[in-house]
C-alpha cells in the first residue's frame, strides 16, 4: 500500500508539471476572424526581389512573430504574413531548424521557399516537413522540422492560406506521462490546434560549409570548409543567478507554471544550465513524494 501511495504522489506531481506546460499553449474555441488570411491587406511587393530580407549570421537562433506587424505577400496559395531571410555571404550550405509554437489553440504552419541568387525558387518545403511534438517538461507543444539550405541564398517563410482553419490534435501530456509510469489513463481532453495566419516561429541556422571568400586583390583567402564551434555570447552571472534562484523558488512553492515561464525566459536569453536545474529540482520534488 505504501508503494502504491508513493507512486500515486509521484504521478500527481508529474501530472501537474505536464499540465502546466500544456496549459501555456491551450485555449478554447477561437473566433473565426483569427483564422482568416490577411486578404484586406495590400501586398508589400510584387516580386521576391522586393521583399525586405533579414540578414542571417553564420550561426544563430532567432524568434520571429508573424502577424499584423509583418509584411504581406501574394503567394500562389493566397496572401500570407511573411518573413524573408538572406543567408550570410560566407554560408555555402547550412542546416536549418524551424519550430512553430502551438499556443492559444492555434499554430502557424510554416511553408518555406528556398531561393537562388536570382530569387528563383529552387525548393519548396511544405507542412509535411514539420512534425508535431507534444509538450514536455522543457518545451510547449510545437511543430518542428529540419532541412538543408541546399546552397540557397534566400529563404522565405509563410503559411498556406488554403489550409487555414484545419485542425491538428495531439495526445495530452498527462496521458503520455501516465503511459510512461504505468498509471491509469487520466480523464483529460486531447488539445486541438487550428492552422492560423499568425504565430511565433524560431529559426536556427548552423553553417555546415563555408563559401570561398576573396580578398581585396581577388585572391582566395578561405576555401569551402566545415566550421568549428562558434562561441555564443554568455549571459551575465547576475542574470544567470537571478533566473536559477527564481526557478528554484517557484518550484519550492509548487508554482510549476511560473517556473516554466521563467525557464522559457532563461532559454530565450541563452542561459545555459537552467533546464538542467529545472529537471533536477522537479526530480527532487518527485523523490520527496516517495
Amino acid at each position: 500500500m505504501t508503494n502504491i501511495m508513493r507512486n500515486y504522489q509521484r504521478f500527481k506531481m508529474a501530472l501537474a508539471v505536464s499540465s502546466a506546460v500544456w496549459l501555456v499553449g491551450c485555449a478554447s474555441n477561437l473566433p473565426e476572424e483569427l483564422l482568416v488570411a490577411p486578404n484586406n491587406r495590400e501586398a508589400c511587393c510584387a516580386t521576391f526581389h522586393q521583399l525586405p530580407y533579414v540578414q542571417l549570421k553564420e550561426r544563430e537562433t532567432l524568434t520571429v512573430s508573424l502577424g499584423p506587424q509583418s509584411e504581406v505577400f501574394s503567394f500562389l496559395e493566397g496572401k500570407s504574413y511573411t518573413q524573408a531571410f538572406r543567408f550570410n555571404d560566407r554560408t555555402a550550405r547550412a542546416q536549418i531548424s524551424v519550430k512553430s509554437v502551438m499556443q492559444h489553440g492555434r499554430v502557424f504552419v510554416p511553408r518555406v521557399l528556398l531561393l537562388d541568387k536570382h530569387y528563383q525558387v529552387i525548393k519548396t518545403l511544405g507542412a509535411d516537413m514539420f512534425t508535431p511534438q507534444t509538450a514536455n517538461l522543457l518545451d510547449s507543444s510545437q511543430l518542428s522540422g529540419s532541412f538543408d539550405s541546399e546552397g540557397a541564398r534566400y529563404m522565405v517563410m509563410y503559411t498556406n492560406a488554403t489550409t487555414l482553419g484545419h485542425k491538428i490534435t495531439l495526445p495530452h501530456p498527462a496521458k503520455l506521462r501516465a503511459q510512461e509510469l504505468g498509471e491509469p489513463m487520466p480523464m483529460v481532453t486531447d488539445p486541438t490546434y487550428r492552422y492560423a495566419p499568425t504565430g511565433q516561429v524560431s529559426v536556427t541556422v548552423v553553417t555546415k560549409e563555408y563559401a570561398t571568400v576573396l580578398s581585396s586583390d581577388n585572391t582566395s583567402v578561405s576555401d569551402s570548409v566545415t566550421p568549428q564551434g562558434v562561441k555564443q555570447p554568455e549571459a551575465q552571472k547576475e542574470t544567470v543567478d537571478f533566473y536559477n534562484q527564481a526557478i528554484a523558488a517557484a518550484i519550492s512553492e509548487k508554482d510549476i507554471s511560473k517556473a516554466m515561464a521563467l525557464l522559457n525566459e532563461a532559454k530565450a536569453l541563452k542561459i545555459e544550465g537552467a533546464d538542467k536545474i529545472f529537471i533536477e529540482l522537479i526530480e527532487n520534488q518527485l523523490n520527496d513524494a516517495q
